[in-house]
């Protein structure tokens, strides 16, 4: 349950239909690691009595007081260790919840439909920059003269650190106050416009615009705000809003055309929107792989779970670029195994647990001994003592007999076989 739950098309891993099960010792339903991690009480105490915040000084206008500490410091952490891109997309994103609140929302088609909404601002692989819970229009909306998805906009992007950035939107937030505001901050703004906020643009109607060939398109350009509209034919009639390009240079892209496969034209701002807009949708689906699959019916349990699963897929993107990544020789983790490595080493940090449920707790691999234990835990120079054990077993760097063993790493080892062990 460490890991989450994956989603209905992948095989579940550590997943029962009760958690209980979890210290159950039946034949169909064993799990010593976990059971070796802590006792069930103790686990039930911990769901129990979990809060983040002081109930009796919660602010009463903040309908989310009782979750707001950690998506506040989980905020400054991701804003602080963000990859520094400069091309970003801002949209929604759900986080499932079926029971009763006032903030609770139901957006059709999504694959999430009901739950609570929360604007996010991403990078194009999804690392999650700055989330705002969604409490209602009476508070979202602090730019009153430029509309709701303008204001949800505008204070995300205040969130970010000083700089100059290309913002990517859908026709919900795009209007051209917008765009023309984000000119005035130094920023760039792209996105799907809806045909009643062109303000009279002279652009062709979409009904003559659909008799057209595919791949055709129109531009026009505000030489005063300098914002340039192009309206494209695609699979339907789409128009967009940019600052940053219009359509040129003209990009080529694969379509079915009389059941023929084709190259049609796209223009430029259509190609940087589709490259850098889907942040938010690779976000959702990289938490919802291995979502937490602890269920309660207290309707903030959800928005305590959320921001760990966006903290474990914000550290798996931070380590995609990182120099330990590039140097791995083909054997990089993916973001299962990656979340497997960093719970490994949270076990392995419990040394009275880990030492006492060593037998059950770490069961046979097939994988060397040094690769056993993450590197995390075996370099990290901290707690690696050398105790005797009962039993003579094969030390895990020279594969002679020894009695010794690390009882933080639970591998055996001769005293001279540890030195090297725990610093190459």
């Amino acid at each position: 349950f460490l890991y989450g739950v994956p989603p209905t098309h992948a095989t579940p891993l550590n997943s029962v239909s009760r958690y209980r099960m979890y210290w159950e010792q039946k034949v169909d339903c064993s799990f010593p690691t976990v059971a070796g991690l802590m006792s069930r009480n103790r686990f039930e105490d911990l769901l129990r009595y979990f809060h983040v915040a002081d109930n009796n000084n919660l602010a009463p206008d903040d309908k989310f007081a009782k979750v707001r500490p950690l998506w506040n410091m989980l905020n400054a952490r991701w804003v602080k260790y963000y990859p520094g891109d400069k091309n970003l997309s801002i949209d929604e994103s759900m986080i499932p919840y079926y029971g009763k609140h006032g903030t609770k929302q139901h957006i059709h088609g999504k694959p999430i439909r009901f739950g609570y909404k929360n604007w996010s601002i991403c990078t194009r692989l999804g690392y999650l920059i700055y989330g705002e819970l969604y409490q209602g229009a009476s508070t979202g909306n602090t730019h009153p003269e430029l509309g709701v998805g303008a204001s949800v906009v505008l204070d995300l992007i205040s969130k970010l650190p000083q700089g100059n950035y290309s913002f990517y939107f859908d026709n919900f937030f795009t209007s051209l106050p917008l765009l023309d505001e984000l000119q005035k901050l130094g920023h760039d703004g792209t996105g799907t416009i809806r045909a009643n906020r062109t303000e009279k643009a002279p652009l062709k109607d979409p009904k003559e615009m659909k008799k057209t060939s595919r791949g055709s398109h129109q531009q026009c350009t505000d030489v005063l705000s300098n914002i340039t509209l192009v309206r494209y034919n695609d699979n339907n009639i789409v128009t967009v809003a940019s600052t940053q390009s219009g359509s040129e240079p003209i990009g080529k892209v694969k379509r079915y055309c009389d059941k023929q496969k084709k190259d049609v034209d796209q223009p430029r701002c259509f190609i940087n929107y589709n490259k850098f807009m889907g942040g938010v949708d690779r976000l959702d689906q990289n938490v919802g792989c291995y979502r937490i699959g602890i269920r309660l019916k207290r309707w903030y349990w959800q928005l305590l779970m959320f921001p760990i699963n966006v903290a474990m897929n914000n550290a798996f993107q931070l380590y995609k670029i990182s120099p330990a990544a590039k140097k791995s020789n083909g054997t990089s983790h993916d973001l299962l195994s990656f979340t497997r490595d960093v719970v490994s080493s949270y076990f392995l940090m419990k040394n009275s647990s880990a030492s006492k449920t060593s037998s059950a707790a770490t069961p046979r691999s097939s994988l060397a001994v040094i690769k056993r234990v993450p590197d995390a835990i075996r370099l990290d120079g901290t707690g690696h003592l050398i105790d005797k054990q009962n039993k003579q077993t094969r030390c895990g760097l020279c594969h002679k007999n020894t009695t010794m063993k690390c009882i933080k790493c639970n591998v055996a080892l001769h005293s001279k076989c540890s030195i090297i062990f725990h610093t190459k």
